[in-house]
């Protein structure tokens, strides 16, 4: 998302696919939690590939005919990062590989993304929201009879609009007139709203291509929040022990698949 006067950060990259490219190409030492990260990049070209890595501390035994004493070692865990950075109908996408021994993808996206904002130099404020399946919410919607006691949409606003959209319209006036970059709207009603109505399913469509998440309470008390259902890609890459190019060409040629292209 743009900052409010881009005009004061200089003759750099002015569109977000440059930008994003440009910064990510670097190698980035962040914090989060009192651990500290690194992002290694590994290309940048259509689209951007990247491994967050940490130092870990673990225990392990020696084997038997070394007396099996316990031992304790460090070693770096990672995880990649694959951002298809393109501007395009589908907006910026990003998929992370979890792995429970680094931590879950939102918080390291959180961590890396407000060390970028915090440059005040940059022209660009990066956020993320997941993407989700919006079948859940609609199959929680018809559970609960259509008639939920609350729904909350926190949306981003990005530089994108589908202007034929009244939500969008609106939105974007909301940015323009506060400089506001998330925008909460809250729907409630003791009696129960209807999920069927234009509004909420414009903000359904806008949250499931990661535009925002939504939170609801049905009449029965029962919860729904979309960031639990984030989409997920199960891959199977086969890791050499010594061909670090081949790895990253295998990467390469799941991303068309991670990222929903060919």
């Amino acid at each position: 998302m743009q900052r409010a006067q881009p005009d004061l950060f200089g003759d750099g990259p002015q569109n977000r696919e440059d930008w994003l490219s440009s910064v990510l190409k670097e190698k980035i030492v962040f914090t989060g939690r009192a651990t500290e990260y690194h992002w290694i990049p590994e290309t940048c070209s259509k689209i951007i590939i990247g491994i967050i890595v940490k130092e870990v501390s673990h225990s392990f035994h020696l084997p038997p005919e070394e007396g099996g004493t316990e031992k304790r070692d460090t070693e770096w865990q990672g995880a990649r990062v694959i951002i298809d950075h393109a501007n395009h109908q589908d907006g910026q996408r990003l998929a992370f590989e979890f792995d429970t021994r680094i931590g879950k993808p939102s918080p390291l996206l959180k961590y890396l993304f407000e060390y970028l904002n915090s440059k005040p130099n940059h022209p660009y404020i990066v956020d993320a929201k997941p993407i989700f399946d919006a079948s859940t919410f609609w199959d929680f919607a018809g559970q609960n009879g259509n008639c939920l006691r609350r729904v909350t949409f926190d949306f981003v606003a990005p530089n994108m609009w589908d202007t034929t959209k009244s939500l969008d319209q609106e939105l974007k006036r909301a940015r323009d007139d506060t400089n506001a970059q998330n925008i909460r709207v809250g729907f409630y009603s003791p009696d129960g709203i209807s999920t069927e109505s234009d509004r909420i399913k414009q903000g359904v469509e806008y949250s499931e291509k990661g535009g925002g998440e939504i939170e609801a309470l049905a009449m029965s008390g029962l919860r729904y929040k979309s960031k639990d259902k984030t989409k997920k890609t199960k891959i199977d890459i086969q890791i050499p022990n010594d061909n670090t190019e081949e790895t990253r060409l295998s990467w390469l040629r799941e991303a068309g698949k991670i990222l929903g292209f060919g």
